[in-house]
């Protein structure tokens, strides 16, 4: 392998690298459940519940984001099996609940099976609905070959930020205060 190919390959392991996800243990349950969702906007694609998990795909991704134009909106790619997707989950739960009347949260759980992803919904008592990419294709879609990822897309639908790897708090404060006003 040279020149350009080797530095792709280089370059992804890296990537991979550095968003520092291991395999964890099974996380116990605890928490809502089939708890409503919270839904800033009445989209069509976003499921009711937090642990309903429809399957996505890039088209369906794309037009779901599509239903969210006119609400700022925050998308984390995570894994049940990710150990930084478990640091960051009680963030970004805490702050969807505080963001619950003008940012649309969505989690797009990828490369897990759905047992497990609900079991960590229930786990961090995820409120916002989560979608199930069971290829990883949406969050290659963004641009990231690792998790976790999250990506900030303000009213207008245009992204304003991604951040690859776990997102700290003081990101993700000045993240939200850049999409919604």
């Amino acid at each position: 392998m040279t020149g350009p190919l080797l530095r792709t390959a280089i370059a992804a392991t890296a990537l991979v690298a550095l968003a520092g996800c291991s395999g964890g243990g099974d996380p116990e349950p605890t928490g809502a459940g089939s708890s409503p969702a919270i839904r800033v906007v009445d989209a069509e694609l976003l499921p009711a519940t937090v642990d309903e998990l429809p399957a996505t795909d890039v088209a369906t991704f794309e037009q779901l984001l599509g239903q969210l134009r006119g609400t700022p909106v925050v998308v984390n790619f995570w894994a049940a099996w990710c150990e930084p997707c478990e640091r960051e989950m009680p963030r970004l739960a805490e702050a969807a609940r505080e963001h619950a009347d003008g940012v649309q949260f969505v989690g797009v759980d990828i490369l897990d099976n759905r047992a497990d992803a609900q079991a960590f919904i229930r786990r961090f008592d995820v409120p916002y609905p989560s979608l199930f990419d069971a290829s990883g294709d949406v969050r290659t879609s963004v641009g990231s070959i690792g998790q976790p990822v999250t990506v900030f897309y303000d009213a207008d639908g245009s992204t304003v930020a991604k951040v690859d790897g776990e997102l700290a708090a003081d990101v993700l404060a000045e993240h939200l205060a850049a999409i919604s006003g």
